[in-house]
């Protein structure tokens, strides 16, 4: 599992990542979406763009991880569940 953690307004947020599902924790919530429910994913050099809709994502920034190795790793691992999971729909 690969997770993160990055301050936002309102408190801090974790992120982890299994092969079966993303995990987004904030204000003491955590929701937990499965890879086959994730549309697309765009990855820029500062975030992540986790789409669940056309228009709305879940934003991961690359200041959410202690090092450049940690955050490669986190988008590499996204990618690579995300199209296992999309496979797997076909």
């Amino acid at each position: 599992m690969q997770s993160g953690v990055y301050e936002k307004a309102g408190g801090s947020h974790f992120v982890h990542i299994s092969p079966d599902t993303l995990r987004v924790t904030a204000h003491e919530v955590e929701e937990a979406r499965p890879w086959h429910t994730i549309r697309e994913i765009v990855i820029t050099d500062g975030y992540a763009y986790l789409f669940v809709t056309p228009s709305c994502s879940i934003v991961v920034p690359r200041h959410a991880f202690s090092s450049e190795g940690e955050w490669q790793m986190f988008t590499q691992l996204a990618k690579e569940y995300h199209g296992s999971a999309q496979r797997a729909e076909v």
